[in-house]
């Protein structure tokens, strides 16, 4: 069982190894930064766009858990973003 184990753990490194061959990266004044790194920057400031639309239109309040909602904006602009831009 343990070498079963062993095997499945070492196959699946080996496949997320192959999946990291090229990474995009985009040249910003000068220096390289990775792609996703922008993704996440960008779907930060789309989440605190939202939060200040929702607070001017009065829909801030009616929306639940706070904590939660705001950064799957975050994350949905993120990924939207590298689907828009990377695919």
């Amino acid at each position: 069982m343990r070498s079963k184990l062993r095997f499945l753990l070492a196959i699946s490194l080996l496949a997320d190894a192959a999946s990291c061959s090229r990474a995009p990266s985009l040249d910003v004044l000068g220096s390289f930064f990775p792609a996703w790194m922008v993704c996440c920057v960008l779907g930060s400031v789309l989440a605190i766009a939202t939060y200040f639309v929702l607070v001017r239109l009065n829909f801030h309040s009616a929306l639940p858990w706070h904590p939660i909602v705001y950064p799957c904006f975050a994350l949905i602009y993120t990924f939207l973003t590298w689907i828009i831009f990377y695919r």
